[in-house]
C-alpha cells in the first residue's frame, strides 16, 4: 500500500489523507487517500493485521434497525466489499484506466 501511495503522490496526486494507522482490540489498518478526479477520492487501505469485520470501530448492525424492504430482499453471500467502481462517459474510464500503474 506504501509503494502504491507514494507512487501516486509522485506523479502529482493530491493527497487527502497520509498513510495513518487506525486500530482496535481486532488488530491494526493502514489507509491512506488521494484525491483523483473532481471530488472522486481514491483509499488505499492495508488489512493484512486486521481480524475484524471491515475496519476499527464498525460494527454490524442490529437487527432490529434493518429495515422491511432489506428484510425482503434475497440474500447476499458477501464477506467484505473491496471496491466500489464508478462509470463515466464514453471514453472517459479508458482515459483514467491509462494514467494507473499497477505495483508489485
Amino acid at each position: 500500500m506504501q509503494k502504491t501511495f507514494e507512487h501516486a503522490k509522485k506523479s502529482g496526486a493530491e493527497v487527502i489523507q497520509p498513510p495513518t494507522y487506525s486500530e482496535d482490540d481486532k488488530g491494526q489498518v493502514l489507509i491512506a487517500s488521494v484525491l483523483a478526479y473532481g471530488d472522486t477520492v481514491h483509499s488505499f487501505i492495508q488489512g493484512d493485521q486486521y481480524q475484524g469485520l471491515f475496519l476499527p470501530g464498525y460494527h454490524p448492525i442490529a437487527p432490529h434497525l434493518v429495515n422491511t424492504f432489506a428484510e425482503s430482499l434475497p440474500p447476499v453471500p458477501m464477506g467484505r466489499i473491496d471496491h466500489v467502481v464508478e462509470i463515466d462517459g464514453t471514453g472517459i474510464l479508458y482515459l483514467l484506466s491509462q494514467s494507473f500503474v499497477i505495483l508489485n
